[in-house]
């Protein structure tokens, strides 16, 4: 067949794998009327209480009566949500609709984004195999259309800022880590933890990458000023709101804490409740309730056991960003007292980010769990045949890896905190099923059967995509 003709069965066979995802998306939502929320709690959780008081206009803050403002969590999607809330009313079936096809167009495009990121790292055969895995994967659906909240724009925020980096490694111009940088200080405003990959991609950049030492850092100097720039004015208005610095969300402090105390076990089914200061966030009760605003977690018998009637006194009074800095300082001292243990909760955590699959008692958690499980297995079979051995699939590797290490240190509350790397798990998945099914075809073992063209050199024309 020609090149030509071999183009365009790819981008059938790409058009084809992007509606059975849409199709399984639209099919699930339908079938589970996912736009009608048992309570208003589930309709977004701690962002769609923020989101609530924005609508209301009460600016970024809790919707208790004390309409407390908060950086408890970053700003892109609760403004999302309020714009929503706005149009289409507060906590209504529509809102959840509109919200939940904005998820799901994201989700395909993500669908797509893995195709096009994978033909640079892995080759068109396994790109279209690692994009229709993700087309039907569940949990890829499930976090679509029956759950508000940021999961799917992450992933969808991840594996664009993976095609950027392999762009920029291509090739290495202002223009492209102007772009890189754009998206960085989209990013960290949806997620700050995807700040996290900055000095992991520009250290494959300058080492694997082979790009030159001055373009690395004349590129990374443009991203960096570009992220400030992006992400100032909410720096500001934290700075302003609570008369100290914040850097984008504030609880940091206390999720270490919750992971490193006297009763932390490593694994969140087994810890102390979502909130250990009595009243929670959002509150001035002092146990009245618990967690951010409708959490349901009655601290106050944790907050009895941890923290000293003095301690307790304190963080009722305190705004959030001297109650973190107050968990931060419990945290560091436990650790510092405690260093054994503190390691062993950590290896606990990893083993828990990596396998965990939280409660297995219905249909549809055994089936995410299956699924996850069915995805791992095929991605280390496509790092044993060899996917590392592409520099891009390095990439792809530090992605991972340094998304996931702020939940070493901290806790592992749901599987949803994996979810944006299991996006990027894929490519390795599609590598082995390429790998497979190469081989079968040819009726003989075969050595980087996935495998397309290598990335291009630095300097290069790039393909356009």
């Amino acid at each position: 067949m020609s090149p030509n003709g071999t183009g365009r069965r790819e981008r059938v066979l790409l058009a084809a794998i992007l509606l059975v995802a849409l199709a399984a998306r639209v099919a699930v939502a339908v079938a589970t009327r996912s736009w009608i929320f048992p309570t208003q709690r589930a309709f977004g959780f701690e962002m769609g209480d923020i989101a609530s008081s924005i609508a209301a206009g009460h600016g970024f803050s809790w919707s208790g009566d004390e309409r407390l403002p908060t950086a408890w969590m970053p700003p892109a999607y609760p403004y999302l949500i309020a714009g929503v809330f706005r149009l289409f009313g507060t906590y209504t079936p529509a809102s959840a609709l509109v919200l939940e096809s904005v998820q799901t167009a994201l989700s395909v495009a993500t669908c797509a984004l893995i195709a096009v990121v994978g033909r640079r790292v892995v080759g068109t055969p396994a790109a279209l195999a690692a994009a229709a895995l993700f087309a039907i994967y569940p949990p890829a659906i499930h976090f679509a259309v029956q759950k508000v909240w940021s999961t799917t724009l992450v992933a969808f925020a991840l594996a664009l800022l993976l095609w950027l980096f392999l762009r920029l490694r291509e090739r290495p111009t202002a223009g492209r880590a102007l772009v890189l940088g754009l998206a960085f200080g989209a990013g960290a405003l949806l997620e700050p933890l995807t700040l996290g990959i900055l000095p992991f991609g520009f250290a494959w950049l300058a080492v694997a990458g082979g790009a030159d030492a001055r373009l690395v850092v004349r590129s990374l100097g443009l991203v960096l000023a570009t992220v400030l720039v992006i992400t100032a004015p909410w720096l500001a208005r934290n700075r302003v709101v609570f008369d100290s610095f914040v850097f984008i969300r504030s609880n940091f402090g206390h999720e270490l804490y919750l992971g490193n105390n006297e009763l932390a076990t490593g694994r969140w089914n087994d810890e102390i409740p979502d909130q250990i200061l009595p009243g929670g966030v959002g509150s001035r009760g002092c146990g009245e309730g618990g967690g951010p605003p409708g959490s349901g977690t009655a601290p106050a018998a944790a907050s009895s056991l941890l923290l000293t009637p003095r301690e307790a006194a304190f963080v009722c009074e305190a705004d959030e960003p001297e109650m973190n800095r107050f968990f931060l300082r419990k945290a560091v001292a436990w650790i510092r007292s405690h260093p054994a243990r503190f390691a062993e909760l950590t290896a606990l955590r990893v083993a828990d980010y990596w396998t965990n699959v939280r409660r297995t008692d219905t249909p549809e958690a055994k089936l995410a769990a299956a699924s996850y499980a069915g995805l791992m297995a095929l991605a280390l079979a496509g790092v044993a045949a060899g996917v590392l051995r592409r520099p891009g699939a390095v990439l792809v590797l530090l992605f991972g890896l340094a998304l996931s290490l702020p939940f070493y240190v901290t806790i592992v509350r749901h599987w949803r905190y994996r979810f944006p790397v299991e996006a990027l798990v894929t490519l390795f998945a599609g590598y082995a099923l390429a790998s497979l099914l190469g081989r079968v075809r040819r009726g003989r073992p075969s050595r980087g059967a996935a495998a397309g063209p290598p990335l291009q050199p630095v300097g290069g024309a790039g393909r356009a995509s």
